[in-house]
């Protein structure tokens, strides 16, 4: 029965902005993975020459935990 209740609790979107250059994205995408949370929608908010702004949809297992993820987001807008 556990396969049938919701992954869960928290859905979380979050706006980073991120640098326009390949690879920007797949590293944001692979902090939240290895942060143990699920992406959802993607939304491309605003796009100019060298940045890139995103509301990105995750779920996650708990306040804390989205609020850990959230962190990790914060940490990845520098990385580029």
């Amino acid at each position: 029965m556990q396969d049938q209740e919701p992954y869960c609790d928290y859905s979380v979107t979050v706006r980073v902005e991120l640098s326009n250059q390949p690879g920007q994205f797949a590293r944001l995408a692979a902090a939240i993975a290895e942060e143990k949370a699920n992406l959802g929608a993607i939304d491309i908010v605003e796009v100019r020459r060298d940045k890139k702004v995103r509301d990105i949809t995750f779920d996650a297992q708990s306040e804390a935990h989205a609020q850990q993820v959230s962190n990790g987001c914060g940490r990845c807008r520098t990385c580029g």
